[in-house]
This record gives C-alpha cells, sequence and structure tokens, in this order.
C-alpha cells in the first residue's frame, strides 16, 4: 500500500511540474511575442520619422516636383530604403552594431534580429558599414541621395523617359564630383554603383517584411500603417 501511495504521489508531482513547466513556456512564449510586438511599434515610430525626412529632402530637389504626385509616390516607395541606409551609415559609428536615430534614440543589433531574420539584419548591417567605409562628403551624399531616389525600376511609373534621363544626370554629375574630390585612380564611384543592386534586395526584403506584419487581412498593423500615412 505504502508503495501505491508514493508512486501516486510521484505520478502527481510529475504532472505538477510538467504542468509548470507548460506554464512557464507560455509565459516566456507570451512575453517574446509581446516584446516583439512593442519593438516593432517603436521601431516604427523612428523609422517613420526619417521617411518624412526623405520625403521632405525630395520635395526640395526641383526636378521631382516635375513629376505627378502619384509618379512622386513610387519613386519614393520604391526606393526609400536605400536612401534610409545611406542616412544610417553616417550615424552608426556613434555606437558600433547600433542604428542611432536623429532624437538620440538607438536600435542594436540584438534588438533588430527580435523583428527581422538574422540574413536580413546582417546583410543590412554590412551594406551600411560598406557605405560609411566610403566616406561621402556632403556633396557625394546628396548626388547619391538624389540617385537612389530617381532610380526608374518600376514600370508603373508615367514618366518613365525622365526618371531614366535625371538618373542619368545624376549618374554623370556624381561620377565627376568623385573624380573633383579624389582624381581617376580612386574607385569609389564604381563601389557604389556596385552597392545599388544590394540596396534594392534590402529594399525587396523590408517590403516583404513590412506585409506580414498584418495580423489578417482585415487588420493592418500599426507598423504598417505608420510606413504607409509617413509617405502622405
Amino acid at each position: 500500500m505504502k508503495y501505491l501511495e508514493v508512486r501516486r504521489k510521484s505520478n502527481k508531482e510529475q504532472l505538477e511540474v510538467l504542468e509548470s513547466e507548460q506554464s512557464d513556456f507560455f509565459s516566456v512564449q507570451s512575453y517574446q511575442i509581446k516584446r516583439k510586438k512593442e519593438k516593432e511599434e517603436e521601431w516604427a515610430g523612428l523609422f517613420a520619422g526619417n521617411i518624412k525626412s526623405i520625403v521632405k529632402f525630395a520635395k526640395q530637389i526641383p526636378a521631382f516636383l516635375e513629376f505627378s504626385q502619384r509618379d512622386q509616390q513610387i519613386l519614393l516607395k520604391s526606393n526609400y530604403f536605400g536612401i534610409w541606409m545611406l542616412y544610417m551609415s553616417r550615424t552608426i559609428k556613434l555606437l558600433p552594431k547600433s542604428l542611432t536615430f536623429s532624437d538620440g534614440s538607438y536600435f542594436t543589433k540584438q534588438q533588430l534580429e527580435i523583428m527581422y531574420d538574422f540574413e536580413m539584419v546582417c546583410l543590412l548591417f554590412e551594406s551600411i558599414s560598406l557605405l560609411t567605409r566610403l566616406r561621402l562628403n556632403d556633396d557625394e551624399f546628396g548626388l547619391f541621395s538624389a540617385l537612389l531616389l530617381f532610380k526608374p525600376d518600376k514600370a508603373d511609373i508615367i514618366d518613365e523617359d525622365a526618371a531614366k534621363m535625371y538618373y542619368m544626370k545624376l549618374c554623370k554629375a556624381l561620377e565627376i564630383q568623385i573624380k573633383i574630390n579624389h582624381g581617376d585612380k580612386y574607385d569609389k564611384f564604381t563601389r557604389l554603383m556596385n552597392g545599388i543592386h544590394q540596396l534594392q534586395i534590402l529594399h525587396t526584403k523590408h517590403d516583404e517584411i513590412i506585409q506580414k506584419f498584418g495580423r489578417n487581412k482585415e487588420e493592418s498593423s500599426k507598423y504598417e500603417a505608420i510606413i504607409k500615412e509617413s509617405f502622405e
């Protein structure tokens, strides 16, 4: 009898331990989901502020204002991520493996991995570090930002010919500016142009992630809403 009682007690204790472990697991999982959501919304607010700065920059370019409002939005939405990365390349040296925003807020590489997949975060920091190492001066920075803005890779732009024309003019202006600053031997222009494709890959990945942030077809996440609003 005593053996059976001990065995029942042992089984009961094991069941209680199992239930406790399951409870702990779901508590941790719930906390991680909540933390991820909080980080997404915090990031969205900071990121949207940067996009608004990019929109403001674009509207200071006379050639950009020649496009219809529809084409302006397409150019911005197609190319904002590369310009944002260029902005970030000037702040990454303040805190290694972190992205610092204009108000002093920052996200570490580890925090970004909560929201994005590991591969994208690595590619993001690799690309931004490359831009940082190129040490663009203010003139080069402005020209390359404008060049990225006019990159005509969207078939639904109405005035695609104008976008191509301004893009080629900016390419030439940037090449001349770099030659003036560094001479013919420096390969900064080639390295910048070669890096555009990688910036576009990251832009596509980022857009795909924004689309996944919606919890269902009827309800979009705050992240997606904030990003959309920043272009308006």
